[in-house]
C-alpha cells in the first residue's frame, strides 16, 4: 500500500488489488482509473462490477492499449 499526498495536504491511499475481487464498500471512490485492464475483466462485466464502487457523480476512466 503506498500514500500519496494531494494538493490540499491530504493522505491518499493507493491499493494494488485483483479486479476479479476488489472487496471495496459501495460508494467508495470518486475516481476508478482503469488503463488497458478493463479488457481483461471484459468492458461490459469491468462497468457492472466497478460502477457500484464509484461515489454519486464519481468517474471511470479507461483505455484500451492496441
Amino acid at each position: 500500500m503506498k500514500h500519496l499526498m494531494d494538493s490540499h495536504d491530504k493522505v491518499q491511499e493507493v491499493k494494488n488489488v485483483s479486479m476479479f475481487d476488489m472487496g471495496f464498500k459501495t460508494e467508495t471512490f470518486d475516481l476508478i482509473w482503469a488503463e488497458g485492464s478493463i479488457y481483461i475483466i471484459g468492458f461490459q462485466k469491468g462497468l457492472k462490477v466497478w460502477k457500484p464502487f464509484l461515489n454519486r457523480g464519481g468517474y471511470l476512466v479507461c483505455s484500451e492499449v492496441s
